[in-house]
Protein backbone atom coordinates (compact mmCIF):
# COMPACT_ATOMS: atom_id res chain seq x y z
CA UNK A 1 0.00 0.00 0.00
CA UNK A 2 1.83 3.21 -0.88
CA UNK A 3 1.32 6.49 0.75
CA UNK A 4 1.68 9.81 -0.25
CA UNK A 5 3.63 12.50 1.28
CA UNK A 6 2.01 15.61 1.40
CA UNK A 7 4.43 18.73 1.59
CA UNK A 8 3.89 21.37 4.58
CA UNK A 9 2.45 24.44 3.37
CA UNK A 10 4.23 26.87 2.53
CA UNK A 11 4.43 30.10 5.14
CA UNK A 12 5.98 33.12 4.60
CA UNK A 13 8.18 34.20 6.93
CA UNK A 14 7.64 36.73 8.92
CA UNK A 15 8.64 40.25 7.96
CA UNK A 16 11.12 41.24 10.58
CA UNK A 17 11.14 45.12 11.70
CA UNK A 18 13.90 47.17 10.32
CA UNK A 19 15.44 48.75 13.24
CA UNK A 20 17.16 52.10 12.69
CA UNK A 21 20.31 52.74 14.28
CA UNK A 22 19.98 55.70 17.34
CA UNK A 23 22.56 58.58 17.37
CA UNK A 24 23.12 60.03 20.80
CA UNK A 25 24.92 63.16 21.75
CA UNK A 26 26.90 61.51 24.52
CA UNK A 27 28.09 63.59 26.97
CA UNK A 28 31.84 62.81 26.50
CA UNK A 29 31.61 64.75 23.06
CA UNK A 30 29.66 67.42 24.25
CA UNK A 31 31.50 68.12 27.97
CA UNK A 32 34.72 66.29 26.98
CA UNK A 33 36.51 69.65 25.62
CA UNK A 34 35.00 71.55 28.62
CA UNK A 35 38.07 69.46 30.41
CA UNK A 36 40.87 69.26 27.50
CA UNK A 37 40.60 72.93 27.17
CA UNK A 38 41.30 73.98 30.01
CA UNK A 39 44.09 71.00 30.16
CA UNK A 40 45.64 72.11 27.17
CA UNK A 41 45.84 75.53 28.22
CA UNK A 42 47.59 74.57 31.56
CA UNK A 43 50.46 72.27 29.62
CA UNK A 44 50.74 74.61 26.26
CA UNK A 45 49.60 78.02 26.64
CA UNK A 46 51.54 81.21 28.62
CA UNK A 47 51.87 81.10 31.86
CA UNK A 48 50.21 78.19 33.23
CA UNK A 49 49.90 79.76 36.84
CA UNK A 50 47.85 82.97 35.74
CA UNK A 51 44.17 82.80 36.50
CA UNK A 52 42.70 84.71 33.33
CA UNK A 53 43.95 82.56 30.98
CA UNK A 54 42.56 79.60 32.82
CA UNK A 55 39.28 81.07 33.80
CA UNK A 56 38.96 82.03 29.89
CA UNK A 57 39.88 78.56 28.98
CA UNK A 58 37.26 76.94 31.47
CA UNK A 59 34.77 79.24 30.30
CA UNK A 60 35.69 78.46 26.07
CA UNK A 61 35.37 74.53 27.80
CA UNK A 62 32.53 74.12 29.98
CA UNK A 63 29.77 76.93 28.57
CA UNK A 64 31.16 78.08 24.65
CA UNK A 65 31.69 74.74 22.91
CA UNK A 66 29.01 72.83 24.52
CA UNK A 67 26.70 75.74 23.72
CA UNK A 68 28.28 76.17 20.04
CA UNK A 69 27.71 72.11 19.34
CA UNK A 70 23.52 72.56 20.77
CA UNK A 71 23.18 75.50 18.68
CA UNK A 72 25.05 73.53 15.12
CA UNK A 73 23.26 70.83 15.91
CA UNK A 74 19.83 71.76 16.69
CA UNK A 75 18.96 75.25 16.30
CA UNK A 76 20.98 76.18 13.32
CA UNK A 77 18.53 73.45 11.06
CA UNK A 78 16.05 75.08 12.35
CA UNK A 79 16.89 78.19 11.18
CA UNK A 80 18.18 76.87 7.77
CA UNK A 81 14.23 75.81 7.18
CA UNK A 82 12.55 79.04 8.34
CA UNK A 83 11.05 81.28 6.47
CA UNK A 84 8.91 80.26 3.32
CA UNK A 85 8.94 77.22 4.10
CA UNK A 86 7.06 78.21 7.69
CA UNK A 87 4.16 79.25 5.15
CA UNK A 88 3.95 76.15 3.48
CA UNK A 89 4.08 74.35 7.22
CA UNK A 90 0.80 76.99 8.19
CA UNK A 91 -0.80 76.18 4.75
CA UNK A 92 -0.69 72.13 4.97
CA UNK A 93 -1.44 72.62 8.65
CA UNK A 94 -4.45 74.59 8.61
CA UNK A 95 -5.91 71.97 6.17
CA UNK A 96 -5.20 68.97 8.42
CA UNK A 97 -6.03 68.15 12.13
CA UNK A 98 -3.11 67.09 14.54
CA UNK A 99 -4.27 63.84 13.97
CA UNK A 100 -3.06 63.33 10.41
CA UNK A 101 0.32 65.05 10.98
CA UNK A 102 3.28 63.53 11.89
CA UNK A 103 4.93 66.92 12.87
CA UNK A 104 2.34 67.58 15.60
CA UNK A 105 3.70 64.09 17.72
CA UNK A 106 5.73 64.62 20.18
CA UNK A 107 7.89 61.13 21.30
CA UNK A 108 8.79 59.91 24.24
CA UNK A 109 12.68 60.36 23.85
CA UNK A 110 11.62 64.12 23.04
CA UNK A 111 9.59 64.55 26.13
CA UNK A 112 12.14 62.68 28.64
CA UNK A 113 14.65 65.41 27.87
CA UNK A 114 12.57 68.24 27.29
CA UNK A 115 11.53 67.70 31.02
CA UNK A 116 14.93 67.48 31.99
CA UNK A 117 15.74 70.83 30.20
CA UNK A 118 12.79 72.63 32.06
CA UNK A 119 13.47 70.40 35.51
CA UNK A 120 10.10 68.67 35.27
CA UNK A 121 8.41 72.37 36.18
CA UNK A 122 6.45 75.35 34.46
CA UNK A 123 8.52 77.50 33.18
CA UNK A 124 6.25 80.48 34.00
CA UNK A 125 5.29 80.09 37.50
CA UNK A 126 7.91 77.07 38.41
CA UNK A 127 5.50 75.14 39.91
CA UNK A 128 6.66 70.98 39.62
CA UNK A 129 5.02 68.23 38.75
CA UNK A 130 5.34 66.78 42.38
CA UNK A 131 3.76 69.92 43.73
CA UNK A 132 0.84 69.49 40.87
CA UNK A 133 0.50 66.20 41.82
CA UNK A 134 -0.68 67.31 45.38
CA UNK A 135 -3.03 69.72 44.70
CA UNK A 136 -7.19 68.74 43.81
CA UNK A 137 -8.41 68.15 40.31
CA UNK A 138 -9.78 70.72 38.15
CA UNK A 139 -12.63 70.82 35.90
CA UNK A 140 -10.67 71.78 32.48
CA UNK A 141 -12.09 73.88 29.73
CA UNK A 142 -14.04 70.79 28.40
CA UNK A 143 -15.97 70.72 31.99
CA UNK A 144 -14.84 67.46 32.42
CA UNK A 145 -12.75 66.86 36.21
CA UNK A 146 -9.23 66.13 35.18
CA UNK A 147 -5.80 65.60 37.74
CA UNK A 148 -3.19 67.92 37.83
CA UNK A 149 0.04 67.62 35.72
CA UNK A 150 2.21 69.32 33.66
CA UNK A 151 2.04 69.43 29.77
CA UNK A 152 4.85 69.90 26.84
CA UNK A 153 4.02 72.87 25.05
CA UNK A 154 4.77 74.58 21.51
CA UNK A 155 6.52 77.88 22.38
CA UNK A 156 5.40 78.92 18.62
CA UNK A 157 2.57 77.10 18.07
CA UNK A 158 1.93 74.23 15.87
CA UNK A 159 -1.11 75.77 14.05
CA UNK A 160 1.26 79.10 13.85
CA UNK A 161 3.79 76.71 11.91
CA UNK A 162 6.34 75.93 15.27
CA UNK A 163 8.48 72.90 14.90
CA UNK A 164 7.97 69.60 17.00
CA UNK A 165 12.11 70.43 17.44
CA UNK A 166 13.84 70.64 21.46
CA UNK A 167 13.64 73.85 21.90
CA UNK A 168 10.34 75.20 20.34
CA UNK A 169 9.01 72.83 23.11
CA UNK A 170 8.72 73.81 26.98
CA UNK A 171 7.26 72.52 30.39
CA UNK A 172 4.22 74.28 31.43
CA UNK A 173 1.53 73.61 34.03
CA UNK A 174 -2.25 72.12 32.65
CA UNK A 175 -3.77 75.98 34.22
CA UNK A 176 -1.08 78.39 32.51
CA UNK A 177 -1.00 75.95 29.00
CA UNK A 178 -4.22 75.96 28.81
CA UNK A 179 -4.88 80.05 29.12
CA UNK A 180 -1.92 79.66 26.49
CA UNK A 181 -3.21 78.03 23.70
CA UNK A 182 -2.21 78.44 20.54
CA UNK A 183 -1.21 82.46 21.32
CA UNK A 184 1.85 84.01 19.40
CA UNK A 185 1.99 87.47 17.33
CA UNK A 186 3.63 87.58 14.01
CA UNK A 187 6.49 90.14 14.01
CA UNK A 188 6.99 90.28 10.42
CA UNK A 189 5.86 89.47 7.16
CA UNK A 190 2.42 89.94 5.38
CA UNK A 191 0.43 88.93 8.86
CA UNK A 192 2.76 91.48 10.70
CA UNK A 193 0.44 92.01 14.26
CA UNK A 194 -1.69 89.24 13.55
CA UNK A 195 -2.28 87.53 17.06
CA UNK A 196 -2.92 83.42 16.43
CA UNK A 197 -5.85 82.42 19.38
CA UNK A 198 -9.08 80.68 19.47
CA UNK A 199 -11.90 82.99 19.07
CA UNK A 200 -14.16 81.18 20.93
CA UNK A 201 -11.85 81.86 24.34
CA UNK A 202 -11.02 84.90 23.51
CA UNK A 203 -11.30 87.59 25.62
CA UNK A 204 -9.12 90.79 26.64
CA UNK A 205 -8.11 89.14 30.16
CA UNK A 206 -6.88 86.07 28.59
CA UNK A 207 -4.92 87.66 26.01
CA UNK A 208 -2.77 89.46 28.40
CA UNK A 209 -2.11 86.26 30.40
CA UNK A 210 -1.40 84.47 27.26
CA UNK A 211 0.75 86.93 26.11
CA UNK A 212 2.97 87.55 28.99
CA UNK A 213 2.86 83.54 29.07
CA UNK A 214 4.56 83.69 26.04
CA UNK A 215 6.85 86.36 26.40
CA UNK A 216 8.12 84.68 29.92
CA UNK A 217 8.74 81.53 28.00
CA UNK A 218 10.34 82.77 24.90
CA UNK A 219 12.89 85.06 27.34
CA UNK A 220 13.73 81.64 29.77
CA UNK A 221 13.77 79.58 26.37
CA UNK A 222 17.30 80.93 25.79
CA UNK A 223 18.89 80.38 28.83
CA UNK A 224 22.38 78.45 28.75
CA UNK A 225 21.41 76.32 31.66
CA UNK A 226 18.58 75.00 29.39
CA UNK A 227 21.41 74.08 26.93
CA UNK A 228 23.52 72.32 29.64
CA UNK A 229 20.84 70.22 31.09
CA UNK A 230 19.78 68.99 27.56
CA UNK A 231 23.09 68.57 26.75
CA UNK A 232 23.70 66.50 29.88
CA UNK A 233 19.89 64.66 29.39
CA UNK A 234 21.06 63.63 25.75
CA UNK A 235 23.79 61.60 26.65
Amino acid sequence: MSTTVRKPAYRRPARRRRRYRKYHLRRSFTFGPGFLAPLGGWLYLGEPLHWAGLAAMAAAGLVIIPAAVVFTLFCLPAIIIGGPFRQWRISHRMRHDREHCKSAYISAGLRRVVSAMDRNSCLYCGITAAELALLPPRVNLNGVLTPRRVHIDHGQPWKAGGRTTLFNLCVLCDEHNEIKLNYWRERWGRRKGYIWYRPQRRNPQRLLVAADITRVVLRKRRSIFRLVRAAWALG
